[in-house]
């Protein structure tokens, strides 16, 4: 569903840190990144799964809470800088919430953008799992 022992490399002196990703840490080859920011706290995102798409997130900035759930497991994770890189495989619903005012999340997608291989409907998604 999701794995957490992937770890940015810190670097910490008197004038700042810097923080480091290796690819080779990430499953799968990385054709997109965005990140999110400017989110009014109140607001939820994602809310939906993709059929084939893996991602990995990496707070650069805040903190968020990330909702990952599938029709018997839910968890939350509270994403913050030093929370270890989040990498998430396909088919797994996913809500971020709480965002709070500096928060900017990075994520690393495995494909382009393709509409059709989201799924937004949560009913629609318990009848896509069990399929699977």
């Amino acid at each position: 569903m999701f794995e957490t022992n992937k770890k940015v490399q810190v670097f910490d002196d008197e004038f700042g840190n810097l923080r480091t990703l290796n690819f080779s840490e990430i499953p799968f080859s990385v054709k997109r990144l965005y990140w999110i920011s400017c989110v009014p706290r109140y607001a939820v995102r994602g809310r939906h799964a993709h059929k084939t798409l893996e991602q990995f997130f990496i707070m650069l900035s805040g903190s968020v809470n990330l909702v990952l759930k599938n029709h018997k497991f839910e968890t939350t994770l509270k994403l913050t800088v030093d929370s270890p890189i989040i990498v998430l495989m396909s088919g797994v619903w996913r809500e971020l919430s709480e965002f709070s005012s500096n928060a900017v999340l990075m994520v690393g997608a495995s494909e382009e953008y393709d509409e059709s291989d989201y799924i937004r409907d949560w009913d629609e998604y318990v009848n896509w799992l069990e399929k699977q």
